[in-house]
């Protein structure tokens, strides 16, 4: 297999962006959604170096700042060869923008691709430390003011639930340090999953990275997180993918078509502020039978959605040399 090069790209000075072209010597750039690098764009262009967008989005938030560029944007956008769009609407946007239509297709979106889970339930809550027979709820990818709502939520939850344990993962690492502070704050008996000390009754703190997805696939349900504060929400299909009923905030303008998808099949449950957490979570404990079924309902829709990627690679091989010789 080749060796792969990590590195950071220069400022996007015309300078610099041609300098990097011309030490590097690509095939082709591949530009991950929203990443429209002007300069660099136009350098590729002038090198004969293919350009092409790919899981290309432009949300509903962002789109108003784009239109403030105008021709510039649209004359940067004229020198990209492929766009790759995630949905109609994203595709729409771009055209807005200055994309030329005859340039586009919806290939679908990347993150639809996750794989089903590898490990049953029980086998990842003994791996976690988690009790086998009680309920868990895991709140992913949690921001600032984030985590209180969910503490809040969980601890009026454990009243009619008493057992009921919590996987809480802040979605920057900066932040563990003082999410465990806000636990000892609050006197909750918690762990940390960098520290593994036992069966786990209260709450386990992800102070780790890469254990997010599988965390999932531990719980009942599951809250993820950007989406109670102006984030634009974070990666809802994981849980889903695991099989278990999302929630999640208003604030879901990164994920906007997946977790319209989710509402409409009955797989998500979208809340309008922090306070509609404990009514929304609740409503599934109490109904375990229509819990599972939606947790089912989630898994079905992310299995139906998959084959972005496989489009993708596809339309990329294209344009590489060696595919066409």
């Amino acid at each position: 297999m080749p060796r792969t090069q990590v590195c950071a790209l220069p400022l996007d000075l015309p300078s610099l962006t041609r300098r990097a072209l011309v030490r590097a010597r690509p095939s082709l750039l591949i530009l991950l959604e929203t990443e429209i690098w002007p300069n660099l764009i136009r350098q590729c262009a002038a090198q004969g170096i293919p350009v092409l967008m790919a899981n290309g989005r432009i949300s509903s938030r962002s789109f108003p700042r784009y239109r403030l560029l105008g021709a510039f944007l649209k004359k940067t956008l004229a020198s990209v060869d492929r766009f790759l769009m995630q949905s109609e609407s994203d595709a729409g946007r771009i055209r807005a923008l200055g994309a030329p239509s005859d340039k586009m297709e919806i290939t679908g979106n990347l993150k639809w691709d996750l794989p089903a889970p590898e490990q049953s339930a029980a086998s990842l809550r003994r791996e976690f430390g988690l009790p086998p027979e009680a309920p868990v709820f895991v709140a992913g990818s949690t921001f600032e003011g984030e985590e209180s709502a969910v503490l809040d939520a969980w601890e009026a939850m454990r009243k009619e639930f008493p057992h009921l344990c919590l996987i809480l993962a802040p979605r920057h690492p900066q932040r563990f340090q003082r999410v465990a502070e806000l636990l000892a704050g609050r006197r909750l008996t918690h762990a940390r999953r960098s520290r593994p000390a036992g069966q786990i009754q209260e709450v386990l703190l992800l102070d780790t990275l890469g254990d997010l997805r599988r965390a999932y696939g531990a719980g009942t349900l599951c809250f993820v997180g950007g989406s109670l504060v102006s984030r634009g929400g974070q990666n809802v299909l994981e849980p889903a993918a695991a099989g278990r009923p999302v929630l999640f905030g208003p604030r879901t303008e990164n994920f906007a078509d997946a977790s319209r998808a989710l509402v409409e099949a009955g797989a998500g449950f979208r809340i309008d502020s922090a306070a509609a957490l404990l009514p929304a979570a609740l409503r599934l404990l109490r109904d375990p039978d229509e819990c599972e079924a939606a947790g089912r309902r989630g898994s079905a829709l992310v299995a139906a959605n998959r084959g972005a990627t496989r489009r993708t690679a596809e339309r990329i091989l294209a344009y590489l040399p060696a595919s066409r010789s």
